[in-house]
C-alpha cells in the first residue's frame, strides 16, 4: 500500500509541475525591442519600436529560397 502511495504522489507531482510549466510558457505575449520600458503589443510576436532605426530583412535569391530544385 505504501508503494502505491509513493507512485501516485510522484505522478501527481509530475503532472502538476508539467502543467505549471505549460501555463508559464504560454503566458508570454511576445518580445518587445525598445529603449522604453513596456510590454509588447498582444497581437504581435515581435514588437520593434524606434524613432531613429529600422529593420534590415535579408534578401534571398530564388535559388536560395527553394533549395533542392
Amino acid at each position: 500500500m505504501k508503494n502505491i502511495y509513493k507512485k501516485t504522489a510522484r505522478l501527481t507531482t509530475s503532472v502538476v509541475f508539467f502543467l505549471f510549466i505549460m501555463v508559464a510558457s504560454f503566458a508570454q505575449n511576445g518580445v518587445k525591442i525598445s529603449n522604453a520600458a513596456g510590454t509588447a503589443d498582444p497581437s504581435a510576436m515581435l514588437d520593434v519600436v524606434s524613432t531613429s532605426k529600422g529593420v534590415l530583412i535579408p534578401r534571398m535569391t530564388a535559388a536560395q529560397r527553394s533549395p533542392g530544385i
